[in-house]
């Protein structure tokens, strides 16, 4: 870390901790999600799931190559693209030239902690492209010029009336400081944007390598609409997010919901092999796989 670097981020230490909102919200957030991930962990299941998975990724990475390109060979014979980047640059500039040729101008993303360590956004803002983030708490940081707190509650570290002024200025009138209210509103402008995108978003929690299947767990719903309608579905993942076969996720899919909110399974489980077909009604035309390695 540079001298500047190191300067900036003591100023910002100094002031979180000198912010006893930002610290009870903070506190507040995590007791509940504590409270909410504890007894799911108790489970007589958990410890036989986590046991498996623990086996199915060593296995996996101890071959890693091989199942790499399995998983590309099969996203590209079911009419996907594949490209692999080395590094944060090369994955911005491959997604950025491919929004600019297709002229991409409406951009909407669901959650994805592999677009934030790239710094996905400011590349495709410096095209010209408008980058809509359409989970909540993403939605949230948007407005406030922040980035994520928290791997799970993006916006952890926000109080009810903080987001109230957030969004009471991006509508340009006062809304109530209600949370229902406050979806609602946010519901309405993003779903506008859903049916505008001209490319949409997301990462991948699982890859699925005997298949080329993109699996993602989602609780909001904004993840069906990101990699269904617009015209382009871009995927950012990274190299270790494959499993090798189906029956290897069945664990994945126990624990994740479990450690991440508490819950047996997410609202939303999107299993994505390939671009839309001739004889589907919905999904992308287009559908490509950015697998990223940047340092792994």
């Amino acid at each position: 870390m540079s001298v500047a670097s190191r300067k900036a981020f003591d100023e910002r230490v100094h002031r979180a901790l000198g912010d006893w909102v930002l610290q009870d919200v903070i506190a507040g957030g995590q007791d509940f999600m504590h409270a909410l991930v504890q007894p799911a962990r108790a489970e007589a299941e958990w410890a036989a799931a986590t046991d498996q998975i623990a086996r199915v990724r060593s296995h996996t990475l101890a071959h890693l190559d091989r199942y790499i390109d399995q998983f590309a060979t099969n996203v590209e014979d079911r009419g996907g693209n594949v490209f692999f980047a080395a590094d944060a640059a090369e994955a911005r500039r491959y997604i950025a030239d491919l929004a600019e040729r297709q002229g991409a101008r409406l951009i909407v993303k669901s959650k994805s902690m592999m677009t934030e360590e790239i710094g996905l956004n400011s590349a495709l803002e410096d095209i010209g492209a408008k980058v809509v983030e359409t989970d909540l708490g993403e939605f949230i940081l948007q407005l406030a010029h922040e980035r994520p707190f928290h791997i799970v509650a993006p916006a952890i570290h926000k109080s009810l009336e903080q987001i109230r002024e957030l969004f009471s200025t991006a509508a340009g009138r006062e809304l109530e400081a209600d949370a229902n209210a406050l979806t609602e509103y946010a519901r309405g402008v993003l779903r506008e944007q859903f049916f505008a995108a001209d490319m949409g978003i997301s990462g991948c929690n699982f890859g699925v390598a005997a298949t080329g299947t993109v699996v993602l767990l989602t609780n909001e719903g904004n993840g069906r609409m990101v990699t269904t309608l617009p015209r382009t579905h871009v995927v950012v993942m990274g190299v270790e997010r494959l499993v090798p076969t189906m029956e290897d996720l069945e664990p994945m899919l126990k624990v994740l919901p479990r450690a991440g909110a508490g819950v047996r399974i997410t609202a939303y489980v999107t299993a994505i092999t390939g671009p839309r077909r001739d004889d589907e009604v919905d999904g992308p035309q287009e559908l490509h796989v950015v697998i990223v390695d940047n340092g792994r």
